[in-house]
């Protein structure tokens, strides 16, 4: 019988323990997870844990090093702090191991190490400066006791900045969520020294004293420079990523924003052909659900082929974790624009944009596709092959499948998520079913503003928005304007009806309900022509973004609104 290599099972055993410690982590759920993301989340996994097995590495040297302090006898340092130091080293260590590669963490996982690290960490000086504030407290002569009291305002503060300035070079954040970890971090100190204070006698004198106002201000300077610091590292690090890896394309300048992120003029280096570019926001970058919506509007977008459908070029996303896909880029403006600068159009202008918006959404519907957002800032006004007037449908990020089971769609899992301009009542509803006729009821209060140039309600509150689309009548649109004719207004209150059953069943009755309008097909294209030729716009200048602060897209609970 042969015996096995005592160093091989050893080996053995700390790779069994490693993938031990793998599953278990993987098993905790530090953020909300979402479907399955692709490969955009792939290169923010890569920088991130590059980062933080860097942090881990010089964490685990430093830990070492200041181990050499206990050698100094008049320190008496206790077993507990020795171990937990000790231990500290250890897992720092072990950190830096596990951040490999190979391992092939996730990016919730990965913030799981995030707070393991710079946790532990920050539970250790704040235990070494409890401590130093209890061995103050101890001292009985005053004249000794006091003078180390104010010199320890500064001390305490020096690992804390280590910190705070180590977390903000290394963890790529957002401003705000770097703020939301350092300043608490930044606080710690001037907590310990403010509750020591009060142990020691005579200490309180400090608590209004210019030491306690240094000691705040020597915290705020280094946290507002790890903020300021984290921000402009975040913003160089997108701008390097959009000059050096959008692939064939080059930015030339920024057309505004939306809900999800920002969009570039752009142009093919090689055809020179201009088009669009949506990146998506970097306070967005790291959020799952973020990230799934983004490749959910590229995927049911691509798979749309009207000639009123907004077209997709291409995707990708570049080493830093940017995501960004490449559309066509639209002169002209939206809908909401176009009110918002010249008012209500005429009928007959009204018709010719709904009927090309049932026609696009005639393909989406036959393949099972809800649009969930229809709204004038989705609906673009442009020129295209010599035709003005042209409508194309935007923003297929909310879009949602009913072609799977054959059954209409539930709303969003508990979630009212949407425009409550525009948001059909059966969204309010905890057992809301949403299908076609949920985008008529959109696509008539979209209708319902081209003509009368104001919402169909005007409420401020998002939940009374969406109480008032389920509950409160609608006024016609003949109360603001007596010459919309009466079949137009009917096609409009049909669609806007409370009941889905009520409204009409598909794009396609809403489309022959237009045309058998009289001002059907009157709005020709001399007639268009005209008209923008008329106004003062440049084309070129024009953003194909929703500029409306007003009608931005919301995500609620559907329990704040029964």
């Amino acid at each position: 019988m042969s015996s096995a290599n005592p160093r091989e099972t050893l080996v053995a055993r700390i790779h069994s323990d490693f993938q031990a410690a793998r599953d278990f982590l993987g098993k905790c759920h530090v953020a909300p997870t979402s479907t399955n993301t692709g490969g955009f989340v792939t290169e923010t996994e890569q920088v991130l844990r590059s980062r933080l097995r860097s942090a881990a590495t010089i964490l685990c040297i430093g830990f070492t090093l200041f181990l050499s302090v206990y050698i100094d006898p008049h320190l008496a340092p206790t077993w507990e702090l020795i171990l937990f130091h000790v231990g500290l080293a250890v897992i720092t260590g072990a950190c830096a191991y596990l951040l490999d590669e190979r391992f092939g963490w996730k990016l919730t996982q990965l913030r799981v190490f995030e707070y393991l690290l710079f946790g532990l960490s920050a539970a250790f000086f704040t235990y070494l400066q409890c401590r130093e504030m209890a061995y103050i407290s101890e001292i009985r002569d005053t004249n000794q006791r006091l003078p180390i009291l104010a010199t320890t305002s500064t001390h305490l503060l020096i690992p804390w900045v280590n910190i705070v300035l180590m977390y903000s070079v290394f963890i790529p954040n957002t401003w705000q969520r770097c703020a939301a970890h350092v300043i608490p971090a930044a606080m710690v100190p001037i907590i310990v020294y403010v509750i020591g204070c009060w142990w020691v006698p005579g200490g309180s004198d400090f608590l209004a004293s210019r030491v306690m106002l240094e000691m705040v201000l020597w915290a705020a300077v280094p946290t507002l420079t790890a903020v300021f610091g984290a921000h402009t590292l975040n913003t160089l690090r997108r701008r390097a990523a959009m000059a050096k890896e959008l692939g064939s394309y080059h930015l030339k300048q920024s057309l505004g924003a939306g809900g999800m992120g920002e969009v570039y003029l752009g142009e093919h280096k090689l055809l020179k052909r201009p088009c669009a570019i949506k990146l998506i926001r970097a306070s967005k970058a790291t959020d799952p659900l973020a990230i799934a919506r983004f490749e959910r509007e590229v995927q049911a977008t691509a798979k749309l082929t009207h000639w009123n459908t907004i077209e997709i070029f291409d995707y990708g996303h570049t080493e830093d974790g940017t995501f960004y896909y490449v559309m066509e880029y639209l002169p002209g403006m939206s809908l909401q624009d176009l009110i918002d600068r010249h008012g209500p159009m005429p009928p007959e202008r009204a018709i010719h944009f709904l009927r090309q918006v049932c026609d696009g959404l005639r393909e989406a519907h036959t393949m099972g596709l809800i649009h969930r957002d229809i709204k004038p800032g989705n609906i673009f006004a442009t020129y295209r092959g010599a035709i003005w007037d042209v409508a194309k449908l935007l923003d297929f990020g909310l879009v949602k499948s009913i072609a799977r089971d054959k059954r209409p769609s539930e709303s969003s899992d508990g979630l009212v998520v949407g425009t409550p301009l525009f948001a059909a009542p059966e969204w309010t509803l905890r057992d809301g079913q949403l299908d076609e006729r949920s985008d008529i009821y959109s696509l008539g209060a979209v209708g319902y503003f081209l003509l009368t140039g104001r919402p169909v309600f005007t409420h401020k509150s998002a939940v009374k928005l969406l109480f008032a689309h389920a509950n409160e009548p609608v006024a016609p649109p003949r109360d603001f304007d007596p010459r919309i004719p009466e079949e137009i207004e009917r096609v409009i209150l049909r669609c806007l009806a409370k009941r889905p059953e009520d409204r009409f069943a598909s794009v396609e009755a809403l489309a022959e309900a237009l045309d058998r309008c009289s001002a059907a097909g009157t709005w020709t294209q001399a007639r268009a022509a005209g008209w923008w030729n008329s106004i003062d716009v440049d084309l070129a200048d024009s953003s194909q973004i929703p500029s409306d602060p007003s009608a931005l897209t919301q995500v609620l609970e559907v329990s704040e609104l029964v």
